[in-house]
């Protein structure tokens, strides 16, 4: 599947995330927006776990999708190792816990909203 890279939305220890548009080319199974999270493969150990687990927890509706996608590509001469996922304008659970205010220095009703949103997204999947 070939996309077009947009801006970096993230950039971790091991990875970095693009937001990414497929190529005209792809078929139209695709949401508009995706998320490319890619690292030099020959570090990406830790991109692959993340892979597994999101593959194995499937179609949780409260957990980013992870499409299929080429496994490896190239850029510049490197080896790339990429996961393609559902893109979430709102961005992760840290970037909304920031953005609204951490339980630990919040109100007293807000560890209860955390706790009650971990709850609904554990929930949606048996262990």
């Amino acid at each position: 599947m070939d996309w077009v890279y947009s801006k970096e939305i993230g950039h971790g220890g091991f990875a970095t995330v693009h937001l990414t548009a497929p190529a005209e080319t792809c078929p139209s199974d695709h949401p508009p927006l995706m998320a490319v999270k890619f690292s030099d493969a020959a570090l990406s150990s830790s991109l692959r776990h993340k892979r597994r687990v999101l593959s194995e927890l499937g179609d949780c509706p409260r957990i980013v999708r992870c499409f299929n996608h080429p496994l490896t590509a190239e850029h510049r001469g490197k080896e790339l190792y990429n996961v393609l996922l559902e893109y979430v304008a709102s961005g992760s659970l840290a970037n909304s816990m920031k953005s609204m205010g951490s339980p630990s220095r919040s109100p007293r009703s807000d560890p209860t909203r955390w706790n009650q949103l971990m709850k609904r997204s554990l929930s949606s999947f048996s262990l």
